[in-house]
């Protein structure tokens, strides 16, 4: 889906080429971590002590948008899952996580908008 319309994208190389370099790290911006704080009184502090957890346990994590009590992170491709696991356990036993979700890139986060230029509209 691009800009309401559905495509089909092809590539002149195999889809086995394709699927190589469309993997390798350089195209990967690492994950995503979205993280829910308790709604109430004390979510700046909440949100505060997130955001000091994460930059400490996970360096180069950068906060890629803010929505009142939910944080949201770009975690680098360097860092392992368990690390990013092991930080948000704490958080959620310090009681400042209520609920959290980790994902990989998709392809709309690393593609620039003109990556695949035989595309079919349908």
């Amino acid at each position: 889906m691009r800009e309401g319309s559905l495509y089909i994208l092809f590539a002149k190389q195999n889809f086995a080429d394709l699927t190589y370099h469309l993997s390798v790290p350089r195209y990967s911006k690492g994950h995503t971590l979205t993280v829910s704080c308790p709604k109430g009184p004390d979510v700046e502090r909440h949100t505060a002590q997130i955001r000091n957890l994460v930059s400490e346990k996970m360096p180069g994590t950068v906060l890629i948008a803010s929505h009142v009590h939910r944080l949201i992170f770009r975690v680098p491709h360097d860092t392992n899952l368990s690390t990013i696991f092991d930080t948000v356990k704490k958080a959620t036993a310090d009681g400042i996580v209520v609920d959290y979700s980790v994902c990989q890139t998709t392809l709309e986060d690393v593609s620039p908008p003109n990556f695949f230029p035989h595309s079919i509209r349908m």
